[in-house]
C-alpha cells in the first residue's frame, strides 16, 4: 500500500493535529457513577477462579499488541449455549442473571424466551468487545489509573489511524486494543452481526445530551421493536440490557440520532471491512503497519491528555436502587431460590438441575450492586 501524505508526516505533526481531536466522547454524572469499586478488576474476579490478574506495562517501549490472547476471531459465532450444560456462569453471565433478577423483583420480569436469548447473546458480544479492547478505555479514570495512562495513548493512536470512517475506527481500535465509547459502539454494532436475527436492525446511536455513543439492537418483529430493543454498551459497566432499563432510556429519541443502521447483511459486510483494516494494520509487510509503529513510538514519548470521566453504569440507577431494597424483603433462603431461578431463565438451564451455591451467591452479590458492576482485568 502506498503511503499518503498524512501517513508520511513526521510523528510530531501528527501528534499536534491529534490534540484537536476530541477524546472525551463519553460523560458521566458523579452522582450516579456507582461506588469506588465500580469497574474494578478485583470486583470482577470474585466470581471466577479462571481469571488472571491484570498485567502492568513494563516499559515505555511496550509494543502495540494485535493479539487478543486466544480469543475467537472477531465475527465468529458459537455463542448459542448448550441448554443442558453444567450450570457454571462466567462473571458477565452472572451480571446478566443479576439484571434479570432485578427486573423480576421490580415487577417487570423478562418473560419472553426470545428476549432472554437476545440479552444473553448481546451480553456475550459486549464481553468479547471488552476483552478485545484489553488495554482499556482512553477516557475513564479507573482504566487510566490501572494502565498508567496507556489506555489513552492507544485510544489516541486508533483515532489517528481510523478517524472519520466507522469501519476504520473499529478496526484501528481492535488493532490498538483500546478505545472510547465511539470505538466500543462501532465494534459492538459489527461484532453482533453473527448473532442478529433475519429482519433485525443494528444501530449506532449518538446521544448528544449524554455526550455518548452506544450500539442498539432492534428485534425483527414490529411488535417487539418498541418494547425490546437491546443496548450494547461495552464502554459502560454492566451487561446488555433492554433500552427501557438502561441509563440512556430517558434521552433516547429526544437527544439522539442514529449514525449507522444495519440489517444483518450490511452488518456482516461492515464487519468484514473492519476486519480487513485491522488485518492491514497488523500485517508487518504493510506501510500502514510501519506507520502505526511510528505513531505508537511518538505517542508513548509524548502522551496527549484528553477528557477524563468516571465509570458509568449501563443499568439505570433507579433499577439498581429498587433491586437493593427489594432484596432486603426476602429471607436468605428465598433470595437464593430467586437467584437460582434467574440463572436458569437467563441462560435456559434445565429446571431440574441445581445451581451451585457459589453461582447463586455471585448473582445476589451483583444484584446488590447493579450500578457498580465489574469488568475484565486489563492486559498488556
Amino acid at each position: 500500500m502506498r503511503r499518503s501524505e498524512a501517513e508520511r508526516s513526521p510523528p510530531n505533526l501528527l501528534l499536534q493535529s491529534l490534540q484537536e481531536i476530541k477524546m472525551g466522547l463519553c460523560s458521566s454524572k458523579p452522582s450516579v457513577a456507582g461506588s469506588p469499586v465500580a469497574g474494578s478488576p478485583e470486583h470482577y474476579l470474585t466470581h471466577t477462579t479462571e481469571q488472571t490478574t491484570p498485567s502492568t506495562p513494563s516499559s515505555p517501549e511496550a509494543p502495540m499488541s494485535p493479539s487478543l490472547h486466544g480469543l475467537v476471531a472477531l465475527g465468529s459465532s458459537g455463542t448459542r449455549r448448550d441448554r443442558f450444560r453444567q450450570p457454571t456462569l462466567q462473571p458477565h453471565e452472572v451480571q446478566q442473571a443479576a439484571y434479570q433478577l432485578g427486573m423480576r423483583l421490580s415487577g417487570r420480569p423478562i418473560e419472553d424466551a426470545s428476549d432472554r436469548q437476545r440479552l444473553a447473546d448481546a451480553t456475550e458480544t459486549v464481553h468479547e468487545t471488552r476483552l478485545a479492547l484489553h488495554r482499556g478505555r482512553g477516557n475513564v479514570d479507573s482504566d487510566l489509573r490501572l494502565s498508567n495512562g496507556r489506555s489513552a495513548t492507544y485510544s489516541s493512536l486508533s483515532y489517528c489511524l481510523g478517524e472519520n470512517d466507522e469501519n476504520l475506527l473499529a478496526g484501528s481500535a481492535l488493532a490498538a486494543g483500546a478505545g472510547n465509547c465511539d470505538h466500543n459502539a462501532a465494534i459492538n454494532a459489527r461484532r453482533h452481526a453473527v448473532r442478529m436475527e433475519d429482519g433485525g436492525q443494528m444501530m449506532n446511536v449518538r446521544d448528544y445530551e449524554q455526550t455518548h455513543l452506544y450500539a442498539l439492537y432492534q428485534p425483527p418483529s414490529s411488535a417487539e421493536a418498541e418494547e425490546s430493543p437491546v443496548v450494547l454498551d461495552s464502554w459502560g459497566d454492566g451487561p446488555a440490557v433492554l433500552l427501557r432499563d438502561s441509563h440512556w432510556a430517558e434521552t433516547y429519541g429526544t437527544s439522539t440520532n442514529v449514525i449507522e443502521r444495519f440489517d444483518k447483511r450490511d452488518a456482516i459486510d461492515a464487519l468484514a471491512r473492519t476486519n480487513a483494516f485491522r488485518a492491514e494494520i497488523e500485517d508487518p509487510q504493510t506501510d500502514l503497519h510501519a506507520n502505526a509503529r511510528d505513531l505508537e513510538t511518538a505517542f508513548l514519548a509524548n502522551p496527549a491528555p484528553g477528557d477524563i470521566f468516571s465509570a458509568m453504569p449501563v443499568i439505570a440507577p433507579e433499577l439498581a436502587q429498587s433491586t437493593r431494597q427489594r432484596l432486603q424483603e426476602y429471607s436468605p433462603r428465598t433470595r437464593q431460590a430467586l437467584a437460582a431461578d434467574a440463572a436458569r431463565q437467563a441462560y435456559g438451564l434445565d429446571n431440574a438441575q441445581p445451581i451451585s451455591p457459589r453461582t447463586t451467591a455471585a448473582i445476589l452479590q451483583d444484584a446488590e450492586r447493579l450500578d457498580a458492576l465489574g469488568r475484565p482485568p486489563l492486559s498488556w
